[in-house]
C-alpha cells in the first residue's frame, strides 16, 4: 500500500469510527464521551484526500476547478438537500410554530454551506447545551466548514504548485495549521462559538491531512521498508484518537490544544497505514466496518435530524425502546439514501452547468422558497389558513386559570380534604413529586427538591 492508491479500504474503516463515534455520542453521551470528535477525523481525513486529488490531476494535467466543483456537488449537495427538505416537511407537522421559523433559517444557511457562520451568530447557547439538540439541522455546521475550505484549497494549492516545490509548501501548510490549533485554543474563552464552528480555528485538522500527503510523497522514505515502524505509526494513531474518544467530554474546552490528540492520530493512522499494509489497517478493512464507512456520509446526515425530533416528542434523555427505534429509522433512511440518492447522482455525466442546475440551483430554490413560507408565517406554514390550529395553540400555551389555581398547587389557606387525597400534593405518591414547596401567602417557608 502506498500514498498514490487509488483506494484504500482502511480509509472507509477509519469513515467507520467517526461516524459511529458521533452517532453513539448523540444517542448517550455517557456510551462515548468524546465521541465528538469523530467530526475531526472526517475532516483530517477530507484534507488527505482533497489535498491527494487535486495534486494527483494537476500532476497528470487534466485539473480544472469546473470539473472539481462538478464533483463536489454530486458528491455532497443531492443527499443534503433530501436532508434538508425532509427535515422542513416534518417539522411542519410537529414544531410549533417559533421552532419551525427558526429551523426555516438554519435550513437556508445549511444550503448555502454557511451553516457553521448561522451557528456561530445565531444560536444562543453551546454546541454542547441540552436545548442545542432541539435543532434538527446543527450537525450540517461541519460540513459548511468543508465547504468553505473547498472553495480556497483547490486555488491556493494550484497556485502554490506552480510557484513552489512540495518540501516549501509543506513547510508553510505545517506553520499554518500549528496557528489554526493556536487561534481556536486563544478564542476558546472569549469566543467559543467562533472557535468551535469556524474555519478558521478548524482549518488546521484539515491541513493535518494534506501534511499526511505531502509526507506519503518524500522521495525515498526509508519508513516504508521497514515492517515495525509503519506498525507502531499506526497503532500509536489508533491509541491517540481512542485517547480522545474517552478521555475528553462536554466539558473539555475544544478544539483549540485539546483538538491535537485526535488529530494527530488521525493523520499518523493514515500515514502508517499508506506506508505499507499494518495490523491497524487490516482491522480497519474488515467488512463490517468498510460498509459503514461508504455510508457514512449518510449516516452523518440523517441521524441528527431522527434524533432532534425523537428528543422534541419525548423529550431528553430517550428510553432504550425509544432509542433503538430512532436507530432503526437512521439506518433505513441511510440506506435509502446512499443507494437511490448518492449512488445514483454520483454516476452523472452531465456537464458542470447541468450538475449545478439540476443537482443545486433547483433543490436551492425549492428549500429557500418552503423556508422563507414559513417565516412569513411567523413559523404556521399550512397551518396559517387553519384558524382552529391557531385557537388551539393559543389555549395550550394560555390557560385561562391562574397559576395559583392549578390542580398541582397544594398551597391552600386552610388545608381541606381535596389537598390531603390528591396524588399531586402526596411526597412519594404514583406522580413522584420532583419538587416541594411548603408555606403560605407570599411567603415561602421551605423550598426543597427531591431530583
Amino acid at each position: 500500500m502506498n500514498g498514490h492508491e487509488l483506494y484504500r479500504s482502511d480509509i472507509d474503516g477509519l469513515r467507520a469510527i467517526a461516524v459511529l463515534s458521533v452517532v453513539l455520542f448523540h444517542i448517550d453521551a455517557a456510551w462515548v464521551s468524546g465521541g465528538f470528535v469523530g467530526v475531526d477525523i472526517f475532516f483530517v481525513i477530507s484534507g488527505f484526500l482533497i489535498t491527494k486529488n487535486i495534486i494527483s490531476e494537476k500532476e497528470k494535467g487534466r485539473f480544472s476547478l469546473t470539473d472539481f466543483y462538478r464533483r463536489r456537488i454530486k458528491r455532497i449537495i443531492p443527499a443534503l438537500s433530501t436532508v434538508i427538505i425532509t427535515t422542513l416537511i416534518v417539522a411542519q407537522f410537529v414544531f410549533l410554530p417559533e421552532d419551525l421559523e427558526r429551523l426555516s433559517f438554519s435550513a437556508i444557511a445549511s444550503q448555502f454551506s454557511v451553516a457553521n457562520v448561522y451557528f456561530t451568530y445565531f444560536l444562543d447557547t453551546s454546541y454542547f447545551a441540552q436545548n442545542a439538540s432541539l435543532e434538527p439541522l446543527l450537525h450540517i455546521w461541519s460540513l459548511g466548514v468543508e465547504e468553505q475550505f473547498y472553495i480556497f484549497w483547490p486555488l491556493l494549492i494550484v497556485a502554490a504548485i506552480n510557484h513552489f516545490t512540495i518540501r516549501t509548501l509543506w513547510v508553510v501548510v505545517l506553520v499554518t495549521t500549528a496557528m489554526s490549533f493556536i487561534v481556536g485554543e486563544a478564542l476558546l474563552d472569549s469566543y467559543a462559538s467562533f472557535s468551535y464552528y469556524m474555519l478558521p480555528s478548524r482549518a488546521g485538522e484539515l491541513l493535518a491531512g494534506a501534511l499526511v500527503y505531502f509526507a506519503l510523497r518524500t522521495p525515498n522514505l526509508k519508513l516504508s521498508r521497514t515492517k515495525i515502524i509503519p506498525e507502531v505509526i499506526s497503532f500509536v494513531g489508533l491509541l491517540l484518537i481512542g485517547l480522545s474518544l474517552f478521555l475528553l467530554n462536554e466539558e473539555s474546552a475544544f478544539p483549540g490544544y485539546n483538538a491535537i490528540a485526535v488529530t494527530l492520530g488521525t493523520a499518523l493512522l493514515i500515514f502508517g497505514n499508506g506506508l505499507r499494509t499494518t495490523f491497524v489497517s487490516q482491522a480497519l478493512s474488515w467488512r463490517p466496518f468498510v460498509a459503514i464507512g461508504l455510508v457514512s456520509y449518510s449516516l452523518y446526515l440523517w441521524h441528527w435530524p431522527v434524533l432532534s425530533f425523537a428528543q422534541y416528542i419525548y423529550g431528553e434523555g430517550l428510553s432504550l425502546p425509544q432509542q433503538l427505534i430512532a436507530v432503526a429509522i437512521m439506518i433505513l433512511l441511510t440506506l435509502l439514501s446512499y443507494f437511490f440518492i448518492e449512488q445514483a447522482t454520483r454516476k452523472s455525466n452531465k456537464t458542470f452547468l447541468q450538475i449545478l442546475v439540476r443537482q443545486f440551483v433547483v433543490p436551492t430554490v425549492g428549500i429557500v422558497m418552503v423556508s422563507v413560507s414559513f417565516i412569513l408565517t411567523n413559523g404556521y406554514g399550512l397551518y396559517d389558513l387553519n384558524k382552529e390550529y391557531k385557537v388551539a395553540l393559543a389555549k395550550s400555551t394560555m390557560s385561562p386559570v391562574s397559576a395559583g389555581r392549578q390542580n398541582y398547587i397544594c398551597g391552600n389557606s386552610p388545608l381541606t380534604e381535596k389537598e390531603f387525597n390528591n396524588p399531586d400534593c402526596v411526597i412519594n405518591g404514583y406522580n413522584q413529586s420532583d419538587v416541594l414547596l411548603w408555606g403560605g401567602g407570599a411567603c415561602c417557608a421551605l423550598c426543597w427538591c427531591f431530583g
